[in-house]
Parts: structure tokens; C-alpha cells; sequence
């Protein structure tokens, strides 16, 4: 008999967590967040579309010789 009502008691426990488990998620996902305004990217420098040498690639050329 003792057996039984350990048993009967983990599974009211399992349960009863299950239940407060979805309740909570259910309130705590109920009420949305207010959305906040993304600021505006910068625009785009206009480039004239062609190949720069810049300090960045110089170092990488430097680094990449065999």
C-alpha cells in the first residue's frame, strides 16, 4: 500500500505542474509588447562602382603572397 500512494503523489505532482506549466505560458504570453519605431538606415554612398585599392586589401595582398 505504501507503494501506491507514493505513486498516486508523484503523478499529482506531475500533474499539477503540467497544468500551472501551461497556464503560465498561456498568461505570460497573452498581452503583446508594443512595437518600438526602427530607426532609418543611413543611405547608401554612391560610389562610382569601380575597383578600390584600400589600405584593407593592401594588408591582405601583403599577407596572402606565397
Amino acid at each position: 500500500m505504501m507503494k501506491l500512494e507514493i505513486m498516486g503523489n508523484r503523478r499529482t505532482f506531475i500533474k499539477t505542474a503540467a497544468l500551472l506549466g501551461g497556464v503560465a505560458a498561456l498568461f505570460g504570453s497573452g498581452r503583446p509588447a508594443a512595437a518600438k519605431p526602427k530607426p532609418s538606415l543611413p543611405k547608401p554612398v554612391e560610389s562610382n562602382g569601380g575597383y578600390r585599392l584600400t589600405e584593407h586589401i593592401k594588408n591582405y595582398y601583403r599577407t596572402a603572397r606565397l
